[in-house]
């Protein structure tokens, strides 16, 4: 059963490989293991994958 946290992850990912972002994916990965819900992430990240 996917969660909503890994659903996030995929699409940062994907996020983060098209645009030139400070954070790697091992380190983007490691902070969406953290996070349960999408409610838990930064507001500036969810802004940012909203604009794709």
């Amino acid at each position: 059963m996917l969660t909503a946290g890994k659903l996030f992850v995929k699409t940062f990912r994907i996020f983060d490989t098209r645009k030139d972002d400070n954070l790697t994916n091992v380190q983007l990965i490691a902070m969406m293991q953290t996070c349960e819900d999408l409610m838990d992430f930064p507001s500036d990240w969810v802004i940012s994958i909203s604009k794709l």
